[in-house]
């Protein structure tokens, strides 16, 4: 049998443990699916006392479980700023929210519900300023369990007219996550301990180790997926819901000591079965999630849920120093899978958005609650400098590093200079031409031959191969020492666009022709004076 302990210390502030019995049939179903009703503190209490609670253990136990049946250990603080709310009602509070996350997470949570008195202030500002370490520190050690806490939440609890407004912060020290924190506004009292569980869910990201990998999809287990959640609201996974996978590196404890996230990768979940979730995988890496797992290294996932409204992307340089890229294309694809450039049937029912970077190689893209992954395609000019997988709201601004294209650039505007001067050779080559075929009707030959000689004196074929190797060769240089062999390849590329450009307009076969033509009329015409003359 357990007790329920109130234990009041300027260190703690009140510690709640409680337990239901399995017998209560309304402490079985989640508050949110029932009307509301006031909690007497003297009945939990006497209800404590019938029922007993369980004594907290200084060694967790749990750490030896499977993981999908290894609850979280979370622990909950609550700051009250709220002068109409006294101590009594405070701690029924505390009953309260323990009590709601009983009933709609069950087991998946090794809670410990406790009050916070020495937050100041009790409001978001003081939230944003809160480090876990400082938790850490202030927390009674007698009153942390034997293994480290994994989920902190925080939540305050402040007078507003009307009603409260309640905030709630969490941290994941293990997966390296420190979120910002979430509110609403509270009218009733009696509505206060369900928004901090609803909020405290919000902020919560459950984590799962993936088993298996076959192609674009993957099996993962989800840590507390087998220990079912009484309302379906609170599952850990459902389809549609996104990822984020890192490698994990533990220690011979099985403690994580480093995370490394794997980046511009994402899982979206396509079936959940108990604990097996199955999840495609769409990347901006060629092999983002490995088939085979080395030594005490693991990859785990991690829930995304977006938290502001839009994101700020930043498009840079990969060089060093990093440079904002100005006046570069973004488009926004919608699509389930790895979407192809060069279709544009997909490229029409999948556009959903077309962005231009500005002077510090900015965008903003806003939440899409129907989309929430779409697929970003970055360009410079015609040529596609990245595509990757991109979940907007889950921060406030991310930086998209790609290929310095800088070098390409100096050149394609190197050879769109060449490009107008074959325009303009083309033309007055043209226009020479056609003055010597207008002598020849004319039988000028003075002419004509005054004509020939300044065609031949003209820019050919061979003057523009050489300017253009000018541009090409100390450009394939630049990228070579760059070891940016995409950009090579395109700058050949451009070059020899370039080069057949210029053989085909300034042919020497075209002057050869005209040289023969008028020759032969010329012998023409002598043939017929002589034969006028005899």
């Amino acid at each position: 049998m357990s007790r329920s302990r109130f234990l009041n210390s300027a260190g703690t502030g009140t510690v709640v443990r409680t337990t239901v019995s399995a017998h209560d049939d309304t402490a079985n179903r989640c508050p949110a699916l029932q009307p509301r009703t006031h909690i007497s503190l003297l009945a939990l209490l006497v209800g404590l006392m019938l029922f007993g609670a369980t004594p907290v253990s200084a060694a967790d136990p749990s750490a030896e479980l499977p993981v999908d049946v290894r609850p979280y250990r979370v622990r909950l603080a609550i700051a009250f700023d709220a002068p109409q709310l006294s101590e009594a009602a405070q701690r029924e509070m505390l009953l309260a929210t323990e009590q709601a996350a009983r009933r709609c997470v069950g087991s998946m949570w090794q809670l410990r519900v406790e009050s916070l008195p020495w937050l100041q202030p009790v409001s978001a500002a003081g939230l944003s300023r809160l480090k876990v370490a400082e938790l850490v520190e202030r927390a009674d050690p007698q009153e942390l369990p034997g293994e480290p806490v994994e989920v902190w939440f925080v939540a305050t609890v402040q007078a507003a007219r009307p009603g409260y407004r309640v905030e709630v912060r969490a941290w994941q020290p293990e997966i390296q996550l420190a979120l910002a924190s979430v509110g609403e506004r509270v009218v009733d009292p009696r509505d206060v301990p369900l928004a901090i569980l609803k909020l405290s869910w919000q902020t919560f990201r459950p984590v799962g180790v993936v088993e298996g990998v076959d192609g674009h999809t993957v099996q993962v287990r989800l840590r507390a997926g087998a220990l079912t959640a009484p309302d379906v609201r609170f599952a850990l996974a459902q389809p549609k819901d996104i990822f984020v996978p890192s490698i994990a590196v533990r220690s011979r404890e099985n403690r994580v000591e480093r995370l490394l996230p794997i980046p511009w990768t994402y899982l979206t979940a396509t079936e959940v079965s108990g604990s097996l979730m199955t999840a495609n995988v769409g990347s901006g890496l060629r092999s983002p999630i490995s088939a085979k797992q080395r030594g005490r290294n693991e990859t785990i996932v991690v829930a995304v849920r977006p938290q502001q409204q839009v994101t700020r992307l930043e498009l840079a340089t990969q060089t060093k120093p990093s440079l904002p890229l100005v006046a570069h294309r973004i488009e926004l694809w919608s699509s389930p899978a790895t979407p192809v450039q060069d279709d544009p049937v997909a490229r029409l029912e999948t556009l959903v958005g077309e962005l231009l970077t500005d002077r510090r190689g900015l965008v903003t893209i806003a939440v899409d609650r129907e989309r929430p992954l779409v697929w970003l395609f970055a360009y410079s000019g015609q040529y596609l400098l990245a595509r990757v997988p991109f979940v907007p709201g889950v921060a406030s601004q991310v930086r998209l590093e790609v290929p310095d294209d800088s070098t390409r650039l100096a050149a394609e505007a190197d050879v769109q200079m060449l490009q107008g001067q074959l325009i303009d050779a083309v033309a007055v080559r043209n226009t020479q031409i056609g003055l010597i075929r207008a002598a020849a009707k004319q039988r000028d030959w003075k002419e004509q031959e005054s004509r020939l000689a300044g065609l031949a004196k003209l820019d050919d074929a061979q003057s523009f191969l050489d300017r253009l190797a000018a541009v090409r060769v100390p450009a394939v240089n630049a990228a070579k020492s760059r070891k940016d062999k995409t950009g090579e390849a395109r700058i050949n590329r451009l070059c020899d666009e370039m080069a057949t450009l210029i053989r085909q307009y300034l042919s020497e076969d075209r002057i050869k022709q005209l040289n023969e033509e008028a020759t032969e009329l010329r012998k023409a015409d002598a043939e017929a004076e002589e034969k006028e003359k005899g």
